[in-house]
């Protein structure tokens, strides 16, 4: 698909998502200098995994599309591509997306990559990185109940 003319989202991790005890951030850039970050406590990780590990398929990828979701939800307008960084396996993550994005026509007309394995640092770095080592605060936190009902979702249209 070709991608239109328009504003690109560059998207990547601060702090790793599996890991259970550390917090984590997804953070993003926008074309126009928009920068916003969502943080997802330790508690909250351990409390997924915890529940879910071993009895939903990929976990990991499925907390990733959740905290990208909550993300981008609300800045869809006239964008015309999301980059990705590779740090999930990037093969369920267009399905996890699209159901989370069921409500949304716009989503279906956006592009989305990921990052090549050589290409030059993501700028979406930076924010997913400050709100991780709080320099900044995240835009929002989410908690626990957020995260499963958006799993529920998931698992339902399944």
């Amino acid at each position: 698909m070709k991608s239109k003319p328009g504003v690109v989202i560059h998207v990547d991790v601060g702090g790793q998502l599996t890991s259970r005890n550390t917090p984590s951030t997804l953070g993003f850039w926008m074309t126009g200098r928009v920068k916003r970050a969502v943080r997802i406590e330790a508690k909250t990780k351990e409390k997924y995994y915890r529940r879910y590990k071993g009895k939903i398929v990929r976990p990991v990828e499925r907390l990733y599309c959740i905290l990208l979701y909550y993300l981008i939800r609300n800045h869809l307008t006239n964008v015309s591509k999301i980059i990705l960084c590779k740090d999930v396996n990037p093969q369920k993550i267009q399905d996890y997306l699209g159901i989370l994005f069921k409500d949304q026509d716009e989503f279906n007309l956006i592009e989305i990559k990921f990052r090549e394995k050589n290409s030059p640092k993501s700028k979406g770095h930076y924010p997913a990185n400050k709100a991780y080592k709080k320099r900044t605060n995240a835009d929002s936190i989410i908690p626990f109940l957020r995260v499963e009902a958006k799993l529920k979702e998931m698992l339902e249209l399944k």
